[in-house]
C-alpha cells in the first residue's frame, strides 16, 4: 500500500528487520503489528511474514518444507498486486525470485538500471512501498547510471545488491560503495 505520508510505526519495524535480517524477533514484532493492523492487506502481509520465519526454520529435509514454500509463493502471486503496485508503476519487476523473499518477507525486485533514475522512481524514496523493499536485482545497469544511483536516497535503506549483466567499471563501484557507508 503506497501512502504519500508513511505510517512511522511500520517504518521503524521494517528499519528492524533490515538491521537484524537473520533475526526473527524483529519479524515476528512486525507481523504482529501488522496483523493488529485494520487493512485486509496489512493483516495478510503479517501472516505471510508469520510463514517466511516459519519456513526459514524448517530443516531443509522437512517434509512440509516444499508445502510451506509452495504456500507461500502462492500468498505472494496472489498479493503481489497489491504489495508491490507502486513499485511496479515505477518499473521495479517484483517475482519470486529466488529464496531472497523468503530468507526475510521483504521484497527483493529486479529492475533495469535506466527505470531507476526516473522521477517515478525517485518519488518512491522514504514511502512504506519502497521501505518494504530490502535490496535490489539489477539486470543492466551502466557506470553512469550507478553514479546517479548513488546520489539518490533510494540507496539509504537497502541492506543488498546483487548486479548481473551489468556494464560497470571499478570506479563507479567505488563511488557506490563509499556512498553506502555514509
Amino acid at each position: 500500500m503506497f501512502d504519500a505520508s508513511p505510517r512511522p510505526e511500520l517504518l521503524l519495524l521494517l528499519a528492524a528487520v533490515k538491521a537484524e535480517p537473520d533475526d526473527d524477533t524483529p519479524k515476528l514484532v512486525l507481523a504482529d503489528w501488522l496483523q493488529e493492523q485494520d487493512h485486509e492487506t496489512d493483516r495478510t502481509r503479517g501472516e505471510f511474514l508469520r510463514g517466511v520465519v516459519q519456513f526459514n526454520r524448517m530443516p531443509d529435509d522437512d517434509p512440509e518444507r516444499s508445502t510451506t514454500e509452495t504456500k507461500l509463493k502462492i500468498m505472494w502471486n496472489v498479493n503481489r498486486p497489491r504489495w508491490c503496485s507502486a513499485l511496479v508503476d515505477a518499473g521495479f519487476l517484483c517475482t519470486w525470485l529466488s529464496n531472497r523473499e523468503v530468507a526475510c518477507g521483504l521484497v527483493y525486485p529486479l529492475i533495469d538500471g535506466t527505470k531507476l533514475v526516473t522521477k517515478k522512481a525517485q518519488a518512491l524514496a522514504g514511502s512504506e512501498a519502497y521501505a518494504w523493499v530490502s535490496g535490489l536485482y539489477f539486470a543492466r545497469l551502466s557506470s553512469l547510471q550507478i553514479i546517479k544511483f548513488s546520489q539518490l536516497p533510494l540507496l539509504e535503506t537497502l541492506i543488498g545488491l546483487t548486479f548481473q549483466g551489468c556494464n560497470t567499471s571499478h570506479i563507479a563501484i567505488a563511488k557506490l560503495v563509499r556512498r553506502s557507508h555514509t
